[in-house]
């Protein structure tokens, strides 16, 4: 049975199309395509992520995206396992016992209704973004701004229009080429709610 990276490594070599066409049309980094053929999940930070590049991926092919998506989760949740604990009886419960219990279960409960609202919030709000580098926009000797910010890890980050990678704490690095023509740099975040955060920034560019 075909899994979802050999569903499209075998659609894009029908099509005669190399890794580096498809980075063409996506944006999406040549390494990070190889990943998604070759199903190494665990160098992504998050499913939604991986869902997000399936997506773009998937169009280009002219693959049915929905078809697609059901390999991955079938091939991604597989080994996904649920166990059950058996019921104990109250008997075996003294009356402080009891009262610690549902002391616990209030508690569990008003964590898990803040949190719910906490989530809510999150849901609602734009995606977070924090630029850690660099502090003054310049290029350096070599004509490159290295570019370090942190997202929520389920978000996704382009750089110039670059789909780039998250480590599992939602940090990016980018290496962005400064030319004669690029006076300002755009990063775009789109968050797991469909919702985006767009940064942009004067470069000091002495080239130009």
């Amino acid at each position: 049975m075909l899994t979802v990276g050999e569903i499209l490594k075998n659609k894009r070599r029908e099509r005669g199309l190399s890794l580096e066409d498809i980075y063409k049309q996506t944006r999406i980094r040549v390494e990070m395509l190889d990943d998604v053929e070759n199903e190494r999940w665990y160098k992504f930070s998050s499913k939604v992520y991986i869902v997000g590049i399936l997506k773009k991926y998937s169009s280009v092919l002219g693959l049915d995206e929905m078809r697609v998506l059901a390999f991955f989760r079938r091939d991604y949740e597989k080994d996904e396992k649920i166990s059950f604990k058996k019921k104990i009886s109250n008997k075996y419960f003294t009356p402080l016992t009891k009262r610690i219990i549902s002391l616990f279960l209030f508690l569990t409960s008003a964590a898990i209704f803040f949190y719910f609202l906490f989530q809510l919030f999150t849901y609602l709000s734009p995606p977070y973004l924090k630029i850690l580098r660099p502090k003054v926009w310049i290029a350096d000797k070599r004509g490159y701004i290295e570019i370090v910010g942190q997202v929520r890890p389920d978000s996704q980050v382009s750089v110039e229009g670059d789909i780039v990678r998250l480590d599992d704490k939602g940090i990016f690095r980018y290496k962005l080429p400064v030319v004669p023509s690029l006076h300002e740099v755009k990063i775009k975040v789109v968050g797991a709610n469909g919702k985006v955060t767009l940064f942009r920034k004067k470069i000091l560019n002495k080239r130009g």
